[in-house]
This record gives C-alpha cells, structure tokens and sequence, in this order.
C-alpha cells in the first residue's frame, strides 16, 4: 500500500468515525454527509440542506457566494464558498467573510484569529436576541470557505458545533 492510498484509507476511516460520534452525541439529528457537486468539499450536516446563490461584493470583489444550510433544532448550519478568481486576493476574501459574519450579530473578531480556526463569539440578532456562533473561515486554493452554526446561547455549545465545524475536508487533494 503506498502513501496515497494509506492517506485515503486514513480518511474515509476517519469520516466513519466521525459519522458514528455525531450520531452518538446528537441522537435527534439526522446527519449526513454532504458532498458538494462540484467535488470540493464534504462536510456533515444534520439534515438534507437547502441550496442558495447569491452574487455579492466582498473587499470590493464582485463573487458569487454558494451556500447550503439547514436549520435543526433551533440551530443553523451552514457552509458558504466563493471561488477567487485571484488566488492573491484570497485573504481579502477570508478577512471580509469573517468580519461580515462576525459584525451580522455585532460579535468582533477575536485577536489572533487565523485561517481555519475555530471562531466562538456571541452576539445578538436583530431582534435583539442573544446568539451564539461557532465559525471556521478557511482558504483553500482558491476557494474561501465560511463554516458556521449559529443559535441560541444557551443551546449552542461545542458538544453540538465541533462535529460540524472539524468534519470539513476539501476534495482537491484526492483528485489529480
């Protein structure tokens, strides 16, 4: 077995083990694996999402955001892309995805973020009920990725957010 082989094993054991903790610590979610039709990206999700698309400007970059989501239990998950078309502006992109989400519910970003960490903050929505998020915001090539689950303050907590947010994984390495 080479090396590349051995990695794939590595991950698809890794996302059967995911599969079966997510199950076990939230029984009355419905997860699933989500694998994006372009192939970029696999993510579990606790539901089948719904898919939108929107074109927007971020950094003064006119992109188109992809996004899937489903709400479960009074919690919203959702992954959001955007492919850059300079891969030199990608951290414009991650910057401005990040602060936006972040300002959405007036949370601020907390020092020392970096691409792909987890990013716990709590806010209040426009209403003025108070939220919790729990975020990744990742580069990969030229993709820009926002992870985020976002819910009451006192539902949402790591328990219910970390499966999400670490089952992530990009695709492109797999492909040739």
């Amino acid at each position: 077995m080479d090396l590349m082989q051995l990695k794939r094993l590595l991950a698809r054991l890794t996302w059967l083990i995911t599969g079966m903790l997510l199950m076990a610590c939230q029984p009355a979610l419905n997860w699933r694996e989500i694998h994006e039709p372009d192939g970029h990206f696999r993510i579990m999700m606790p539901g089948k999402p719904a898919a939108a698309a929107r074109d927007i400007v971020l950094s003064g970059i006119p992109c188109t955001m992809q996004m899937r989501g489903v709400t479960e239990d009074g919690l919203t998950f959702t992954v959001g892309w955007t492919e850059v078309q300079d891969r030199h502006q990608t951290g414009l992109m991650w910057q401005a995805m990040l602060h936006g989400m972040l300002s959405n519910i007036g949370a601020i970003v907390p020092p020392g973020t970096a691409p792909g960490a987890v990013v716990r903050v709590e806010g209040k929505t426009p209403q003025g009920q108070d939220v919790a998020m729990h975020a990744r915001f990742i580069i990969h090539r030229t993709y820009v990725y926002q992870i985020v689950v976002t819910g009451p303050l006192h539902q949402l907590n790591a328990t219910v957010s970390d499966p999400f947010l670490q089952s992530f994984t990009s695709d492109f390495a797999e492909k040739p």
